[in-house]
């Protein structure tokens, strides 16, 4: 058995890099490493970045058992959010391709093998898209298939930014190394830092389908995904990040995309039964879009909060 390798990672290139940022996930880390570790191979590694972890994360990496001859290290930094975690570990990775995982989730067995060999007879992909399950938190799991992919891109960024016909998740997403490299992950946000990412790569030539689950996604109540309060502090910061990297024949989508913004931090607050920020920006929305504020998903939850009378406007 080997130990990780730590601090300075110097690995010679390889195919495919699977990139895991932890923070304070020393229970939920274990379950992900072995799923990546239990698939690796010669042509692949793993490397995690701890980012300042206060819960034991850092005891778990060092206490974890390598076998022989697979190619994992670790590196630890301050805490500076998963963005700059992502970051630093597609920096010192030496794949051709990224997948990024967050620790808390885990890879489908068999995704590394059919990953590899999708990229075998398509190897000018700049994005992969695959399947992934959800898993809930009594355990019940649900298949999430991958929808159609649009061939041309402002459809794809459509889908994407506006619809939600078109969900992107890491773990289910393979990026060729030129894209995070060119469009890294803002680093200032700690929650829809990656949608930046998704848009540049849904602009690219080559994106290849993937149908099958590449990852488990597992849903609990203290994931940052749902953090109301970050919602509220970056939900229209990410409208800059995606437009400062989508080049300029798609600034006309910017105003429905500040919409849907909106809309989504909307959903957050009503989750959260804080009322009357949520009437609030479900207002915003309808200023900036009336069509996407219409969406009955949104609007059904406003009207029932309206005739409940649960805002103070």
């Amino acid at each position: 058995m080997l130990e990780w390798q730590v601090g300075c990672i110097n690995y010679s290139e390889c195919q495919l890099s699977i990139v895991v940022p932890a923070w304070n996930y020393a229970s939920r880390l274990p379950v992900c490493l072995h799923s990546v570790i239990d698939q690796l191979n010669e042509r692949c590694e793993l490397i995690v970045v701890d980012d300042g972890s206060t819960d034991g994360t850092l005891e778990v990496l060092k206490s974890f058992i390598i076998p022989a001859g697979q190619r994992v290290g670790y590196l630890s930094q301050l805490n500076a959010g998963p963005a700059a975690a992502r970051n630093r570990a597609v920096e010192v990775s030496g794949g051709r391709w990224i997948l990024p995982l967050d620790a808390d989730d885990e890879l489908c067995p068999g995704a590394i093998e059919a990953v590899l060999a999708k990229l075998d007879i398509n190897p000018d992909t700049d994005l992969l898209l695959g399947a992934s399950k959800v898993r809930d938190q009594h355990g019940n799991t649900q298949l999430r298939e991958l929808p159609r992919i649009a061939s041309g891109a402002q459809q794809r960024l459509e889908d994407y930014l506006l619809r939600g016909r078109l969900s992107l998740k890491h773990g289910a997403c393979v990026f060729a190394r030129s894209i995070l490299m060119d469009c890294p992950y803002a680093e200032h946000m700690r929650q829809g830092e990656d949608m930046a990412v998704f848009a540049k790569a849904l602009v690219s030539q080559r994106i290849v389908p993937l149908q099958m689950p590449l990852v488990i996604i597992n849903k609990h109540a203290d994931s940052l995904r749902h953090d109301p309060d970050l919602a509220l502090i970056h939900g229209q910061e990410v409208v800059g990040e995606v437009f400062a990297n989508l080049p300029a024949e798609f600034a006309g989508l910017r105003q429905c995309f500040e919409a849907q913004r909106a809309l989504s931090t909307f959903r957050s607050c009503y989750r959260a039964r804080r009322f009357d920020l949520a009437d609030q920006l479900y207002r915003q929305a309808w200023r900036l879009s009336w069509r996407q504020a219409m969406r009955w998903s949104y609007l059904s939850k406003w009207l029932r909060m309206r005739l409940s009378g649960e805002t103070g406007n």
